[in-house]
């Protein structure tokens, strides 16, 4: 596997991941703060912050990375035509 198939796949690694977590971390705070401790106010907001930290940069993250692994390919299809020349 070349290393623009690596990258591509890395990337769409990345989307895959933010979105599951995007949706997962809210369940893991309410169900934090079910409990009604008086530290799970303090964790919710930190579970908050995380989660708008991944929805701000993963995203765009992975895109990047798709679209250098794409560039990547295309650089690396156009070298070997080059070489059979």
């Amino acid at each position: 596997m070349n290393y623009g198939r690596r990258v591509l796949i890395v990337g769409l690694a990345v989307i895959v991941i933010s979105a599951v977590l995007y949706f997962a971390i809210p369940a893991i705070g309410y169900a934090m703060l079910g409990t009604g401790a008086p530290s799970d106010e303090t964790a919710l907001g930190v579970i908050q912050l995380l989660m708008r930290f991944l929805a701000r940069v993963l995203p765009p993250l992975g895109a990047t990375l798709i679209a250098a692994g794409t560039v990547l390919i295309h650089l690396d299809m156009r070298e070997q035509m080059r070489d059979s020349e």
